[in-house]
């Protein structure tokens, strides 16, 4: 089973190659155990709705599940459900 600590160590060795404002998408084949995208914003940029969906699209495009979504002080993990129309869970 995935931990939440798992996950967060996951986005934390992707997120460190990311440069301000700059997103990496980090796949399996990337050092991750599980499929997964970092979107990754500068630490002085607001979260917003624009963010989570740019991320999510990402995703959708490439068939991940998971997308972590940070600016580095705040971190967000959503679940892609894959139907008409794709939707997402916040897992926190």
């Amino acid at each position: 089973m995935i931990t939440k600590r798992d996950l967060l160590r996951s986005a934390a060795l992707a997120a460190i190659t990311v440069t301000a404002a700059k997103s990496i998408p980090a796949s399996a084949q990337a050092k991750a155990e599980w499929p997964n995208l970092i979107e990754a914003k500068a630490i002085n940029i607001e979260l917003k709705d624009a963010h989570v969906k740019q991320a999510v699209d990402y995703a959708a495009n490439e068939g991940i599940t998971w997308v972590v979504l940070s600016n580095g002080a705040v971190w967000r993990l959503y679940c892609l459900k894959f139907g008409k129309p794709i939707d997402k869970d916040s897992c926190f």
